[in-house]
This record gives C-alpha cells, sequence and structure tokens, in this order.
C-alpha cells in the first residue's frame, strides 16, 4: 500500500464519526432500523506536480561526474568492477544514491545513462563509443537524451519525466587538457616552465574550444549556446517537470583553505601503467601521464588557474543556463564548491581520487581528478534534498556522508573549537561545556559553558564555533577537559575530546581545534 493511499484511509476513518452525527435523530425503538451513512470518498493527497497515481520518475544523464569515475562498484581493474564499463558507471554515483535513498519514501522509477567522457554533442545529443574495455572500443551507444526517452517508452509508468538530473560542461570546456597540462612532468625542467597558467594554447583553448575537435570541447566562451541547444532538445524529446543541472566541485584546495601546491603522494605514472590499450598517450594528459606525470608537478599557482580559469567560470555558465530556463522547470543545485573546498586532492581528508588512488581503485588514470565516495555522498546529499522539497516528500533518511575532520592550529591564547554539521540540521541550541584543572593539578575549577556561534560566512555548510578564554593560571594540554554539547530540538548529542557518538537525526562532519597549545 502506498504511502498516500494510507494516509487517505487513515483521513477517512478518521473523518467518518463526526460526519455520520450531523443531522441523523438518535434512533428510538421501535423506529425503523435507518441505513447508515456511507463514509465520504476522499481523493488521495497529490504532491506538488506529482499524479498521486503515478511513481516518482528520475533520470540521470552527463559525464564522468554523473556516472561515478573514480568510484567503482568494487576496486580492482576488472571491467566487472563497473555496472557499465563502457561508461565506468557506477552504483556509488550520487545519484545512484540519492535514488535509491528516496526509494522507501515514495514509488519510484530511476535510470542513469551518464558516460564518462561524454559531452553536449557527443554523449547527450549525439552517439558516443565510450571508454575502451580491455583495450578496445565498442559500438557506440545512442544519445543519452535517446536512451532516456526510449527507457521512458518501456513502460507506461514513466510515461511523464518528473525530474532529469544533468552534469555537463567539464569536458566541453576543456577539463583534460586542463589536468594534462597542470600534471606537466617537465615542471622545473632547463628552459620549461611547466605552467599551465602561463600556457597560452591552453587559455585559448579555454575560451574558444579545440580547433582540431571542437565537436567535443567548445570552449567557455560557446557552452552557453550550447546549453541552450541542450535545453532545447530536453524539452521536445523528455519534457521533464524538473531539470536539476549540478554544480561541479572545487578539488584544489587543502583543509586550511590553501591551494594545492607540490603534493607529493610518492607515486608517479610510468608507461608500464597505461593499460587502456588504444589509448595512445600523444596529447594532453595521456601524453604527460605517459611519461611521469604526478600530482607533485601541480602548483599552487596552478591550482589557482584551474580554479579561476575552468570550476568558476563554468559553474557560473551553469547557473546562469538555469536561470535562463527556469520556466521550463530548470533548477541549479549549487553547493558543491563549498562542501569539496576543504577536501581537495591535497586536504587531509581528500573527496578527490589522486593519480594514485585512482590506479589503486580502479587500475587506470581515469579516476585522478574526480570525487570519491565521499565526495559522491555529498552530491547525494544535494540532490536528495532538493528532490525532498521540490515534491514534499517525507523526511529522507539522514545521508551519512562524512567523516569527522579533526585538525589543529595555533592562534594568539584562546582554544577555538569549531563544529560543522550536516546542512540538512536546523540547530536550536548549542554550546560547549568545559573545566579546567589549576596548573599544579590541585583543584578543578567550576564547569563553564560558552555558547557556539553560527560562522555566517558559509552559505550551505553549517559551521558553529566556540572560543574558550586564555589564562595565565590555567593550562590547557592534557588537564583541559570540555564536553561539547549540541542540541537539536529534542534530540542531542554529546562529543567528548574527540567525537565520540552521533545520533540518527545529524551528522557531524568537521571538529576542529584551535589552538595555542
Amino acid at each position: 500500500m502506498s504511502t498516500y493511499i494510507a494516509r487517505a484511509l487513515i483521513s477517512m476513518m478518521a473523518a467518518a464519526p463526526a460526519f455520520c452525527q450531523v443531522g441523523i435523530p438518535p434512533i428510538k425503538p421501535p423506529a425503523p432500523i435507518i441505513s447508515p451513512i456511507p463514509n465520504p470518498i476522499l481523493p488521495p493527497p497529490t504532491l506538488p506536480g506529482l499524479p498521486a497515481t503515478d511513481p516518482l520518475v528520475i533520470a540521470s544523464i552527463g559525464d564522468s561526474n554523473a556516472a561515478g569515475e573514480g568510484v567503482p562498484n568494487a576496486t580492482g581493474s576488472a571491467p566487472s568492477i563497473w555496472t557499465l564499463a563502457q561508461c565506468h558507471r557506477s552504483e556509488n554515483s550520487g545519484r545512484t544514491l540519492a535514488a535509491n535513498a528516496l526509494a522507501p519514501l515514495t514509488d519510484l522509477e530511476y535510470t542513469n545513462v551518464a558516460c564518462s567522457g561524454g559531452s553536449i554533442n557527443v554523449g547527450l545529443q549525439g552517439p558516443y563509443v565510450g571508454m575502451p574495455v580491455n583495450g578496445t572500443f565498442g559500438n557506440a551507444m545512442p544519445a543519452q537524451v535517446q536512451q532516456v526517452k526510449d527507457w521512458m517508452n518501456q513502460n507506461l509508468r514513466r510515461r511523464n519525466l518528473d525530474v532529469l538530473i544533468i552534469s555537463i560542461g567539464v569536458n566541453d570546456a576543456g577539463f583534460g587538457h586542463v589536468v594534462g597540462a597542470c600534471l606537466d612532468p617537465l615542471s622545473g625542467a632547463p628552459n620549461h616552465t611547466g605552467n599551465c597558467a602561463a600556457n597560452q594554447d591552453l587559455i585559448e583553448l579555454l575560451a574558444n574550444g579545440d580547433p582540431d575537435n571542437a565537436t567535443v570541447t567548445l570552449g567557455l566562451n560557446r557552452l552557453g549556446g550550447a546549453l541552450d541547444q541542450l535545453a532545447d532538445t530536453v524539452k521536445r524529446e523528455l519534457n521533464p517537470r524538473y531539470v536539476l543541472i549540478t554544480e561541479y566541485p572545487n578539488p584544489v584546495h587543502d583543509e586550511k583553505g590553501f591551494f594545492c601546491n607540490s603534493y607529493d603522494e610518492h607515486f608517479e605514472v610510468l608507461p608500464s601503467h597505461i593499460v587502456s590499450g588504444n589509448l595512445v598517450p600523444t596529447t594532453g594528459i595521456l601524453h604527460w601521464l605517459a611519461v611521469g606525470g604526478a600530482m607533485k608537478n601541480v602548483h599552487d599557482y596552478e591550482s589557482d588557474f584551474m580554479e579561476s580559469s575552468l570550476i568558476n567560470p563554468l559553474n557560473s555558465a551553469l547557473k546562469q543556463a538555469a536561470q535562463r530556463h527556469s520556466a521550463d522547470g530548470w533548477r541549479y543545485v549549487g553547493g558543491m564548491v563549498e562542501m569539496t573546498r576543504p577536501h581537495g586532492f591535497c586536504a587531509a581528508e581528500p573527496w578527490v581520487n589522486t593519480l594514485k588512488a585512482s590506479f589503486q581503485k580502479q587500475g587506470d588514470l581515469n579516476g585522478t581528478a574526480h570525487l570519491n565516495k565521499a565526495g559522491q555522498k555529498a552530491y547525494q546529499y544535494l540532490l536528495q534534498k532538493k528532490i525532498v522539497e521540490l515534491f514534499n516528500l517525507a523526511s529522507a533518511p539522514p545521508v551519512e556522508m562524512f567523516g569527522n575532520q579533526v585538525t589543529r592550529e595555533y592562534i594568539a591564547d584562546k582554544k577555538r573549537i569549531v563544529i560543522e554539521v550536516s546542512p540538512t540540521v536546523h540547530i536550536v541550541e548549542g554550546e560547549i561545556q568545559y573545566k579546567l584543572r589549576t596548573t599544579d593539578q590541585a583543584a578543578m575549577i567550576q564547569a563553564l559553558s560558552v555558547p557556539l556561534i553560527r560562522d555566517t560566512s558559509f552559505n550551505v555548510r553549517q559551521v558553529y564555533y566556540a572560543d574558550l578564554p586564555g589564562t595565565e593560571t590555567l593550562t590547557y594540554g592534557e588537564s583541559f577537559h570540555y564536553r561539547p554539547v549540541i542540541r537539536y530540538g529534542r534530540q542531542q548529542s554529546f562529543l567528548n575530546g574527540l567525537i565520540v557518538g552521533q545520533v540518527r537525526e545529524y551528522t557531524v562532519f568537521r571538529y576542529q581545534e584551535i589552538s595555542s597549545n
């Protein structure tokens, strides 16, 4: 029995007694028996834009970001680690994780036809051969828009598409060329700067596309027009109620906010590592990786270049496209930049794969600079939350996506406690409770409390902090005892020192101490 029918029956049962008593005289023997008035037939509740008799129909199209590149179903190098090896499509994609979480809440139909390497013209609107399998390219697959249309036509339950999730644009803008240039293994060699930020050919390609393959690599100046054309195709062929176009992550910062700079993971790609068969390493990323590409060759000025010349303008173009087509249901799903900013490939807790991680997880270089499982769970949260809001679904299960991050820095004479919680949580109140011993350990000072303060500089992430006072007569270190308490409505969790537990209703995903000791 669906949720909606069950609610309707409960409503009818609750309404029946009052309805039956209105205008009916009391029955007294030997008066004739009066037939009871039947319960009213109430229509089942409906969701905004979703008929109660239809399932929620969701489809996902796009590139490697949507397919799940970097997070195979299982680690290894065999093609079976993927749901579809030709596309490096994975069940660990954030889109699929969100659909699996929503399935218990409503009748759901879902498919993901995204394919790694896809672009607007070659992949979404046109045929695409995908990735090689065992060194061999397969037959070209139909355009992803056509695949979704065929999937809808296979079952009358899918006659109306409620949500189309799209991740596209990074390959159109020249992602592979940027990564290849910034991983330049000749960095520091005589007469060679290796600075991708000063590569004029790359700058021109980012702006106006690849002259050798302009159908795939359009350049940022042509991306807006291509997105408009895609919007027309999507409306004509699929006519979805909503189109959710997703923001790309920012993979080039560490946990302190600094740009990744010469991060040495003690791994570089050798020719023997290239196992992709027909992929001849002559240009772009494959050219450099074949002769020793490594993450340590990415300098801070190159990380800055990737952010300012690719990530930021790309996301801006996507957001503007969503605004232009808002009347057709387009919505920009932001938040990934802010959520991934402390978790770049060089961070203490990266949400992005390095070269080494890519080879360890999937046996090739293709997962480099793509999200790992923690990063994909951030996508899960953003999409899950958006769909719940659009269709007024019951509260979704918590998105257990973040591990606890503990870092320490030094400032002045204070100890600052910083706690970051899942954005799904609406904090009611919070405080840090703590106790201090005297320097000679002879006496325990009375417990004190400092309220948590919301850091409003974060738009998506919920970050709270409390500054505990420094003093000449007290020492912190081992004799500093504190008990952070965060309350959410009627729920609360106690965090003693490092994170030791959490309740179901929320997730703490950053716990940071900043101390002078």
